[in-house]
């Protein structure tokens, strides 16, 4: 447990799922549930190596296939046992869902009209702070591992007004949390979108 003058300081990772077979194709995914690709399995096992160099306590992930498989290559190395959790999941993206992203264009140039279902941005990242609040209350002062999708990870931050990113497959991003009370009052952003275990990874297969 880490403690700074009283206090208790809990680090959460936000970890994006390696690349999936419709990430590869350009597909809408929203909440169906694609497995990864040949090459997600690959960045997994690079995710894995580099998190295991490191303590942590919890690991959660989103359901949905790409993540489970994520987090699943991450308790291998690990020993964690995964957690899972439907509120991580993707934004439901209604009738876009599994459609090539031109055609979901095409077809609905309005995203946001309610023919097409999808989930509110508001609603979806009251769920995104929401679960993440959660998880840092029931563990203050622990490192917990969370592998969840880009979007949920971008409301996120946009709502900490961390900024409003893009999330590479299998990106690292890190926050601390500081308690007072059993409260978390302070958050740092330590890193976005780390993937250096990606370019290692590659470089790697060029030179082996």
């Amino acid at each position: 447990m880490n403690r700074q003058e009283g206090s208790r300081i809990t680090h959460l990772c936000l970890v994006r799922h390696g690349e999936s077979l419709w990430n590869a194709e350009g597909r809408v995914q929203g909440q169906l549930d694609p497995d990864l690709s040949p090459l997600g399995e690959r960045q997994a096992k690079a995710l894995a190596a580099r998190l295991s160099r490191e303590p942590w306590d919890r690991l959660y992930a989103s359901d949905l296939r790409r993540a489970l498989a994520t987090a699943e290559a991450i308790a291998r190395r690990t020993g964690l046992e995964v957690h899972r959790l439907v509120e991580l999941r993707e934004r439901h993206m209604g009738r876009l869902e599994g459609l090539l992203a031109g055609e979901a264009r095409a077809l609905y140039p309005d995203w946001d009209d309610p023919v097409v279902g999808r989930e509110s941005l508001a609603a979806f990242t009251e769920r995104a702070v929401a679960v993440c609040r959660r998880l840092i209350t029931a563990h203050p002062g622990e490192r917990l591992l969370v592998v969840t999708h880009g979007g949920l990870i971008k409301q996120y931050l946009n709502h900490l007004n961390f900024g409003d990113w893009l999330i590479d497959n299998t990106g690292i991003t890190r926050l601390e949390w500081t308690e007072e009370g059993g409260i978390p009052l302070r958050c740092r952003l330590i890193c976005v979108n780390d993937t250096g275990h990606i370019d290692l990874d590659e470089a790697l297969s060029v030179t082996t």
